[in-house]
């Protein structure tokens, strides 16, 4: 168990990552809650795979997915994804180019709900900044 590809470089195992998932993102900004967080896990860690057509059960043999992990490397199927388990439960071969350090989304969370909050002072009438001074 452990197998990678060239974005665990970027993303090792064990970092603490979001992909710009911000739950009730669509409703008012006071609502938002923060980006939700994963753990970048191997490709063939068999929580991964659980419950997939791959492998049925819930608790998948590690030698098996292993193997199966393998052949996809081989054929080129998991290439540009790393494997997140999310704090919901559940793990997904995410695109490498969407998941950041936690960090990083988290500020980009802060940003966008600070251009919601200027974009609502501007819709109700709110006096706008005086930036000159």
């Amino acid at each position: 168990m452990g197998l990678v590809n060239a974005h665990y470089d970027r993303l090792p195992i064990g970092s603490v990552v979001g992909a710009g998932r911000i739950p009730f993102e669509a409703g008012h900004h006071e609502g938002w809650l923060p980006p939700l967080r994963g753990t970048v896990v191997a490709l063939d860690d068999p929580r991964m795979w659980r419950g997939t057509s791959a492998f049925s059960t819930e608790e998948p043999n590690p030698i098996d997915v292993t193997r199966w992990v393998e052949s996809c490397l081989r054929n080129g199927y998991l290439d540009g994804v790393v494997g997140v388990l999310w704090e919901f439960g559940r793990g997904f071969f995410e695109p490498a180019h969407t998941v950041l350090q936690y960090g990083e989304d988290h500020e980009v969370y802060l940003a966008k709900r600070a251009v919601a909050a200027g974009a609502e002072a501007l819709r109700v009438g709110a006096p706008a900044l005086d930036l000159a001074a």
